[in-house]
């Protein structure tokens, strides 16, 4: 499929798509119908008028909607703030933002979000943004109960020296 991946650092892995198009497309035929990808990342702005000068999180996820967008994939970032709302990117891709009272960093995701990922999960692929954040553990937890597949990209130091400490809270 014309996928390569190469480590950078323990905090930079590159994956490279050579032709977007057609790993959609392989895809795709493989599960029948069009394939959606969703990309989660809790504090993604729905309103944003220019991502590009945010923070690297968000910065890193616009950027990779608007690549696979670019290329033809159906993309959809899901996000929870204080209000639902949906909107088209210029860039190409859907922004579905989930209303949910805990803004905070907490164990629960928006009961909306679960419907709207219940509803919309089939032929599916889910990529998790960030590490050690307990709604991405919840959110995780969620799809795997649902057996729709995610991926989680980490974005933030992945060191072997982070696991050096209480090290049994973090692997399982």
């Amino acid at each position: 499929l014309g996928l390569s991946i190469k480590l950078v650092s323990y905090s930079v892995v590159l994956i490279r798509l050579r032709n977007t198009k057609t790993l959609t497309k392989s895809i795709s035929r493989k599960f029948k119908s069009t394939m959606k990808i969703f990309l989660y990342l809790k504090h993604f702005p729905p309103d944003s008028d220019d991502l590009n000068k945010g923070e690297g999180t968000r910065k890193a996820v616009h950027g990779l909607a608007s690549g696979l967008s670019a290329h033809g994939a159906d993309v959809t970032i899901i996000c929870e703030g204080s209000q639902e709302s949906f909107v088209n990117s210029p860039e190409g891709y859907k922004i579905a933002c989930f209303a949910n009272e805990n803004l905070e960093p907490c164990f629960s995701i928006s009961p909306a979000l679960k419907n709207y990922m219940h509803q919309r999960g089939s032929n599916s692929l889910v990529i998790l943004n960030g590490i050690f954040h307990r709604s991405v553990y919840a959110f995780s937890r969620f799809l795997k109960q649902q057996s729709i597949p995610y991926i989680v990209a980490p974005h933030d130091p992945y060191h072997p020296s982070i696991f050096q400490k209480n090290t049994h809270l973090k692997i399982p």
